[in-house]
């Protein structure tokens, strides 16, 4: 009986859950502590608990979300686990307000054209979301539709690229030249793209995130069209998770690829980044220019061997030996508690050289 006089209740860490002298139970932080229940009469007879305090998860209503007018809105939800939890605090912000702004109930407005990410904290946690507004004169466009072709890739109306993220957390790109023809990988075996941050490789959860050394990854692929040219846009959001900030960060991605079945099809370097040309078919890696690109650190080109080992590495040449490969990265990224930075490539399986 916790009302029982005879019983004196102590928390070993009261910066993680108190105890009343009724025996309540308060969480304070996240961390482990043993409550213990003792006689007042014989301290040595006693029960104890050990109570596990965890983070709250946040989950937004989308990893992704395109603006196709100025001035359009759009507010965010979120869910929260454990159901019962109740926040203290609730924050949204914008990473470019003048390209979308945010108010304290997570009503978004589109500003000016471009691209950035939405941020939710939630004592202390925190949830990412790209936010795209279209810009009508850069000849880029955005499909309303998404499509689920060829073996669940997600794909648009025009059904000529699709990406899907592999169970084994990478995440693969396939396309075709005409809507007629058959889809053709761009990865060896379907293994995908595959992320490393600060030296670490991980693996994609089914919501494309992933964490190494407090930083979170969010990958959200989105289809777009240029020219009569499909892509898949990869926005990359890499948060700082932890209070301090961190300095010298740097992530990058890198895959075996390949065309249908050559995975020893040239490579060559190109202005906007690399192509790999098998036949009439290309593979198109854009990471030094293009709408919506951002500038790459390096960009790797050479044998599938040990690829890994080169994904910082700056080999951008022409490669026609044996087995293909391509790794691109950012570096030397400053980012500080809670803040984010976003990066995007862009990709494409098509019978364009461009």
């Amino acid at each position: 009986d916790s009302a029982y006089k005879g019983v004196t209740w102590s928390s070993s860490n009261a910066s993680v859950a108190a105890v009343s002298s009724a025996g309540v139970v308060t969480g304070i932080g996240v961390g482990t502590a043993t409550i213990t229940a003792a006689s007042a009469c014989d301290a040595s007879v006693k029960g104890t608990l050990s109570v596990t305090i965890t983070n709250p998860t946040i989950t937004l209503d989308s990893s992704s979300y395109i603006f196709r007018t100025m001035g359009s809105t759009k507010t965010y939800t979120f869910t929260i686990t454990p159901s019962n939890y109740t926040p203290s605090s609730v924050t949204w912000s914008s990473g470019d307000s003048s390209v979308v702004s945010i108010d304290a109930n997570g009503v978004a407005t589109a500003k000016g054209a471009g691209s950035t990410f939405i941020t939710l904290k939630v004592d202390g946690v925190v949830a990412t979301s790209v936010a795209i507004v279209i810009d009508s004169s850069s000849g880029l466009s955005y499909s309303e539709q998404v499509t689920t072709v060829s073996n669940g890739y997600t794909s648009d109306e025009y059904q000529l690229v699709g990406y899907k993220i592999k169970d084994d957390g990478g995440i693969d790109i396939i396309g075709r030249g005409n809507t007629g023809d058959s889809f053709s990988n761009s990865t060896y075996d379907n293994g995908g793209w595959l992320w490393n941050i600060n030296g670490t490789m991980v693996s994609l959860d089914s919501g494309g995130k992933a964490t190494n050394d407090g930083l979170q990854l969010l990958i959200s692929p989105i289809v777009a069209r240029e020219s009569n040219v499909s892509y898949v846009m990869l926005y990359q959001v890499l948060t700082n998770m932890t209070t301090t900030t961190k300095t010298g960060v740097k992530f990058a991605a890198g895959a075996d690829v390949q065309i249908g079945s050559n995975d020893a099809a040239p490579i060559y370097k190109k202005d906007y980044g690399v192509s790999m040309t098998d036949g009439s078919l290309y593979f198109n890696l854009y990471c030094k220019t293009g709408v919506g690109v951002t500038p790459v650190s390096t960009v790797f080109a050479g044998d599938y061997s040990g690829y890994t080992d080169n994904y910082y590495t700056n080999q951008w040449a022409d490669y026609n030996s044996d087995d293909s490969a391509m790794c691109y990265s950012w570096q030397n990224l400053t980012i500080e508690p809670g803040e984010s930075v976003i990066k995007c490539v862009r990709m494409t399986l098509t019978a364009s050289a461009n």
